[in-house]
């Protein structure tokens, strides 16, 4: 029975508020897409840590967000409690697991039921308004994750995309929640046509307002602007002229949308000369050559309250009763000016003598590493040397950096490799070109490369990962173990007879960190089994040579220790060593587990020397024994 008209759609946002603050449903009509809602930026909040667990600082944006409810003394107390952010980096990393295996959205229904979403948001005053808006993005995703197939980060970036760029289509409008018994708020421009009992027009008060640099005006029959003319000052005043006109038919079509009653604000409201209802309640007399907006402006200069009561009253008498002029409600109530406190007030803020424990922590390799490079390094690969761009036939001239690498791991993520030169295996390569926004001219040259890694002749035993298939392979292993509290000193102890020829092994002065317990994380590249033998592999990007010819061993070894993956690979080799323990019956090291292979994609190709391109190191027992027990029992 009710409608809002306002101007605005922020207008309508602000009356959508104050009226759930007082239990009356409203809805929205036509307020422009739902990218542009606060539930967008709360699910890229919350799919952000559930593809980076990783990160606590991304875990504890999602868990501040009102889907998941936590407020700061929440998670300050989570933080602070071991276990419990323990517990809560698990859950997080079980809906990854969910999301990887099974995709995005059974992964947000999963959050939805384990989280309480349901009866938190509808709890909140506008609750049905954000839960529509929440399964409507998670539909528009789960449409993008089945067309597509992206991968976390690919989804991820598909919905910061839409965010910034917030389209106008019919699929992302926002949908209403529901209608039932609830007001409707609407603009003016998008009520025309329509009717309602009971209309409130609340903004119309709004003075003609034209920026007076970049500005519109009618000249003749088409639209004009004016970038500096001499006559740039009547232009102006033409454009507001204009603006009062559209301001005054909007009046018209809110007040006529009413069928039984039409509520308008109206007074002395700052900037209000130029407005719609002054004109149309206090319109002056305007004679032969006068500016009917300068007129306007000075009779609502001069008008005072009383004169504006008298205009009104003179209107509801000729009206014969239809029109009623009445003081707002409330305004009785408003308070006077507050009067100022007398005296000097002293001022202090609480003081801290807390104890911050910042040896807890997630660690990885790229954590630990950090300190050897720069803080923050990615557990991705590095541009390397840089060298002119090819002509795409060759792979060594492919870009570099981090989204370039990112693309090469996606394609080998989901190249099937017992087809490498299958027409799916093309459509996977087409669509990660397009997805990083790298030129589709180096289609041809990544496919050659998919081939090569594919067929090249892994050890003298004559292991090709064209052979390993689908059920003897896990791409992008995720783990989690315990760390009991772990030194660099100690660790390079351990470590340090890892012999790096040309650049030496690790060094006491090479890893940097302070000391830390909680849990090692990362994720492997890719696990595979040939011959009863499990093996870890680790898709290299790195740009080391401006051909494959250079890529032998000792330019391989030296990029091997300048960026520690010897300490990548045996955090690696522990994970996948706890691993098999605990699923394999039977295992033992000696017999299982065969070694790690370190692939520089741009370097390999079956037709060159054997090996190039292609570092393998299987660690001793003892040392990954040792470093195993080593996390799980610290300095003792």
């Amino acid at each position: 029975d009710m409608a809002v008209l306002v101007r605005r759609h922020d207008q309508a946002a602000r009356i959508r508020r104050e009226l759930g603050k007082l239990g009356i449903p409203a809805v929205e009509y036509g307020t422009g897409s739902v990218f542009l809602s606060a539930e967008a930026g709360e699910m890229e909040r919350l799919m952000r840590a559930v593809s980076d667990v990783a990160s606590d600082r991304s875990i504890k944006s999602a868990l501040s967000c009102d889907m998941l409810g936590y407020g700061a003394a929440d998670i300050d107390r989570m933080g602070r409690d071991g276990a419990l952010w323990e517990e809560t980096v698990l859950r997080f990393a079980r809906y990854r697991e969910i999301w990887t295996g099974r995709g995005f959205i059974a992964m947000f229904r999963r959050v939805l039921e384990d989280e309480n979403v349901y009866a938190r948001m509808l709890s909140l005053p506008d609750g049905e308004r954000r839960m529509t808006n929440l399964l409507h993005l998670a539909e528009l995703l789960h449409r993008r994750d089945a067309a597509a197939r992206p991968s976390h980060e690919g989804l991820l970036r598909w919905l910061a995309d839409s965010i910034s760029d917030a389209g106008d289509s019919d699929e992302t409008q926002i949908r209403l929640e529901t209608d039932d018994d609830a007001v409707k708020l609407m603009t003016l421009h998008g009520s025309k046509g329509l009717q309602f009992p009971v209309v409130f027009c609340p903004f119309l008060y709004r003075g003609a307002k034209v920026d007076s640099v970049d500005f519109l005006f009618h000249r003749g029959e088409g639209p004009a602007m004016d970038i500096g003319s001499v006559d740039m000052k009547e232009h102006l005043k033409q454009a507001m002229r204009e603006e009062l006109a559209e301001s005054v038919r909007l009046l018209y079509v809110g007040i006529t949308r009413a069928k039984c009653r039409c509520y308008l604000a109206w007074g002395l409201v700052n900037n209000s000369d130029t407005s719609a209802p002054a004109w149309a309640f206090h319109r002056p007399e305007i004679g032969p050559g006068d500016d009917a907006l300068e007129r306007l402006q000075e009779r609502m200069k001069k008008i005072g309250e009383e004169g504006m009561l008298a205009d009104l009253a003179a209107l509801e008498q000729r009206s014969g009763g239809s029109i009623r002029v009445s003081p707002l409600p409330g305004q009785e109530h408003r308070r006077g000016p507050v009067a100022r406190r007398q005296g000097k007030i002293e001022l202090s803020c609480p003081r801290f003598g807390g104890r911050i424990d910042t040896g807890w922590s997630v660690a990885s390799y790229s954590s630990l590493a950090a300190s050897h490079e720069r803080p923050g390094v990615a557990d991705r690969d590095t541009a390397g040397v840089s060298f002119p761009r090819g002509e795409f036939s060759d792979i060594a001239g492919f870009p570099a950096g981090t989204a370039p690498g990112s693309c090469l791991h996606e394609i080998f993520e989901k190249t099937e490799f017992t087809r490498p030169g299958s027409p799916e295996t093309i459509d996977v390569i087409r669509d990660s070109l397009r997805r990083y926004g790298i030129d589709p001219g180096w289609e041809a040259a990544a496919a050659t490369m998919v081939r090569r890694v594919m067929t090249a002749r892994l050890n003298g035993a004559g292991l090709a990962l064209m052979n390993i298939g689908g059920r003897d392979r896990l791409a992008e292993m995720e783990f989690y173990y315990p760390l009991a509290g772990i030194t660099p000193r100690r660790l390079e102890l351990i470590l340090g007879g890892i012999e790096a020829p040309g650049a030496g092994g690790l060094s006491a002065e090479g890893l940097e960190f302070s000391p830390r317990r909680g849990f090692m994380h990362g994720f492997i590249d890719l696990v595979f089994r040939w011959e009863g033998k499990y093996y870890i592999a680790d898709w290299k990007s790195n740009r080391l040579a401006d051909s494959a010819a250079g890529y032998g061993a000792d330019v391989m070894e030296k990029e091997m220790a300048l960026h520690r993956y010897h300490l990548q690979y045996h955090i690696y080799a522990v994970a996948l060593h706890r691993y098999l323990e605990t699923r394999l019956a039977g295992y033992r090291y000696a017999d299982h587990f065969g070694g790690v292979f370190y692939l520089f994609l741009r370097g390999i190709d079956p037709e060159g020397p054997a090996g190039r391109g292609i570092f393998f190191s299987r660690p001793g027992e003892s040392r990954i024994e040792e470093l195993d027990r080593y996390f799980r029992e610290g300095d003792r």
